[in-house]
């Protein structure tokens, strides 16, 4: 009877972490899905005619940190599992486990994996180049939305231009 009542504590607690996981997954791609309707909304529009009080980069810089934060939940997470389906598949040294622990810790441990076991372990090495290349997600993602000048020539003659500058 302690043994079932332990093993139902256990899944809990482990099914409790699969929701976590496909929470933040479901998370990540709602924010991705709404970085592309604010880049739809912004599409060939000056800024003076962005109807919200906030301003679409302004939008776009939230919303792929958070997809991005979210996103990176789920892989580290998918990390720290596939270590062991890399161990119960073939026996590998010891130091595998401390090269998939690193590389689910962040990008210098995701580094290192994919020169230490890139023709090893090719799911968990697809896992850390999305976790280098996140790492490129937002300032990328704060050039997308460019807002040109414009230029306008005056046809009247002998007259000059004037505008204001406000300096405090």
């Amino acid at each position: 009877m302690f043994n079932s009542r332990k093993a139902a504590y256990l899944s809990t607690k482990t099914g409790s972490w699969r929701w976590w996981e496909l929470g933040a997954t479901f998370l990540s791609i709602i924010s991705l899905v709404l970085v592309v309707a604010i880049l739809f909304l912004a599409s060939n529009r000056s800024l003076e005619k962005w109807a919200f009080p906030i301003q679409p980069n302004f939008l776009v810089a939230v919303f792929t940190t958070l997809g991005k934060s979210a996103m990176m939940v789920s892989i580290t997470s998918s990390l720290s599992q596939l270590k062991w389906q890399h161990f119960s598949q073939k026996h590998c040294p010891l130091s595998h486990l401390d090269i998939l622990d690193e590389a689910s810790r962040g990008p210098w441990g995701s580094f290192t994996l994919l020169f230490r076991l890139r023709s090893i372990a090719l799911l968990p090495c697809v896992f850390t180049f999305v976790t280098l290349a996140s790492l490129g997600i937002e300032p990328a993602a704060q050039q997308i939305l460019e807002f040109r000048t414009r230029r306008f020539e005056l046809d009247l003659v002998n007259q000059t231009a004037e505008f204001s500058m406000a300096t405090t």
